[in-house]
């Protein structure tokens, strides 16, 4: 039998026909059970389905099944023809659409043709989005996330999180942050010196509050690691050996002897009194520390600098084009008469207002490079400005060009010459303006009179000097 269905059919049922109607069937009908979405694009629906069709349904109206509904009210039951009809004329106008086999079976099986018409359009329809397989794992990895709005939720998530790129930098603070923890239950003694190691002078801090507090929660273990310390002091500088020496003379009778070690124990115990009461100064940092240290930050900022280079030639290879290109589609060929000085400050202008009134304050978009900066990704920071500002470039280039007081200039008639053509330049564009002469150069800053030179002049390259002349910079020469 010939295909009721094809991914090539030529029947769009969801283009309006001449009748204004689409494919747009009662949903209540057109998700019916009797039609299984995991094979739905088969290509071919079998005469076994179209017979299962036919003792489920029916006829497409049952004068019967009305008369039931309406429990005999003449103005319902006149509302249900009405709406037989008018079902029966949405049918009737689609038909035109369906393919001959599919004619041919519904005029074979009358009783089946509301059913095989429905399970035809919901394929057509479903076919739009793609193979059936490929809508089986959307409709899976959707409920796998319990639902199409759970699913956009976590997209929304991780998009606050910087995208996938700051989803993983999350993945790995988060892995660092477990490690701490699972060190500190586990009273692994790694932590101490991780958190040494990672900051000593904050570690320094925190040490003894740490023993104070031990002091309050276990005033035993307090105890035996003080008593250690001052057991440990005691023998390191000598004060248990001099004690044990002083027994001996005085046991011997030696009192001179005695005196002697019981002077240098008594040293001991006031160095130690003397220790207890003065906190120690700040350590000197080690001079061949420092310079290393130094060197690794100078060495870390021209890093920086050279990636910062990178990203600015890569972002100067596609923008520089990009502004031109807009200034050129919105100008009109105006932006020919234009100065490399005033085309200059445009670009700086619309790449500036992009970048402080667009990028910047975008967290998502800040988040993302800060990742891709920390990873040295050039291609991907050039892939990300591309992301959010290709978009902005015509807007913002439009924008700029009339805060500079730039309109476009006139339409050329199809066929007439197109002026300035040559490499002579527009004839018109060497003429100054009443009272300014052209110069070749603009002027040094310092040469210039800020009070005397508008803003206005200074966007036609117009100047007044210090020593009163007033010039007007000859455009740049172009070859069309």
């Amino acid at each position: 039998m010939p295909s009721l269905t094809s991914e090539a059919s030529p029947y769009d049922v969801l283009t309006p026909d001449a009748s204004g109607m689409t494919d747009s069937t009662d949903n209540s009908e057109v998700n019916d059970p009797g039609v299984d979405d995991a094979n739905v694009d088969d290509g071919a629906d079998t005469d076994e389905g179209a017979d299962q069709t036919d003792e489920g349904d029916g006829a497409d109206t049952s004068d019967e099944g009305d008369d039931s509904a309406d429990g005999g009210d003449p103005a319902a039951k006149a509302q249900a023809e009405a709406d037989a009809k008018a079902e029966a004329a949405q049918w009737k106008a689609k038909e035109g659409n369906l393919p001959p086999a599919l004619k041919e079976l519904i005029a074979n099986n009358p009783g089946a043709a509301k059913r095989l018409k429905e399970m035809y359009f919901t394929n057509q329809r479903l076919m739009k989005f793609g193979p059936a397989a490929e809508i089986q794992k959307m409709k899976e990895a959707a409920e796998a996330f319990g639902g199409v709005d759970k699913m956009l939720e976590l997209k929304g998530t991780i998009d606050q999180l910087g995208g996938e790129a700051g989803l993983q930098d999350t993945v790995q603070e988060l892995g660092a942050w477990r490690d701490i923890d699972e060190k500190w239950i586990a009273g692994d003694p790694a932590l101490v010196s991780h958190l040494a190691e990672s900051n000593p002078a904050s570690f320094e801090k925190i040490a003894p509050a740490m023993f104070s507090k031990l002091g309050e929660t276990n005033p035993e273990l307090y105890n035996y690691l003080a008593s250690s310390i001052i057991t440990n002091t005691f023998a390191n500088d000598g004060t248990i050996t001099n004690l044990l020496l002083m027994k001996q003379a005085l046991n011997a009778g030696d009192t001179k002897l005695a005196a002697t070690y019981f002077s240098k124990v008594e040293g001991s115990i006031a160095n130690l009194q003397q220790l207890a009461s003065q906190a120690p100064k700040s350590k000197a940092p080690d001079p061949k520390a420092q310079a290393w240290e130094q060197e690794r930050a100078s060495y870390q900022q021209k890093d920086v600098e050279r990636f910062q280079s990178d990203v600015q030639s890569r972002n100067d290879a596609w923008m520089a084009p990009k502004v031109n290109n807009e200034l050129a589609a919105y100008l009109n060929g105006a932006e020919k008469k234009l100065s490399p000085n005033t085309l200059a400050r445009l670009d700086a202008a619309i790449r500036t207002e992009i970048w402080t009134k667009h990028l910047q304050p975008n967290a998502t978009f800040m988040k993302s490079r800060a990742s891709l900066y920390a990873k040295k990704d050039l291609d991907g920071v050039e892939r990300l400005y591309k992301q959010y500002a290709d978009k902005l470039f015509p807007t913002i280039t439009r924008q700029i060009a009339k805060e500079f007081s730039l309109t476009p200039g006139a339409k050329r008639q199809p066929g007439a010459p197109q002026k300035g053509a040559t490499n002579k330049g527009n004839e018109s564009t060497q003429k100054p303006d009443q009272g300014f002469t052209l110069v070749d150069k603009m002027p040094k800053p310092e040469e210039v009179d800020n009070k005397a030179t508008s803003f206005e002049m200074k966007m036609k390259d117009q100047f007044v000097l210090k020593n009163g002349k007033k010039v007007q910079v000859r455009p740049l020469r172009r070859v069309n």
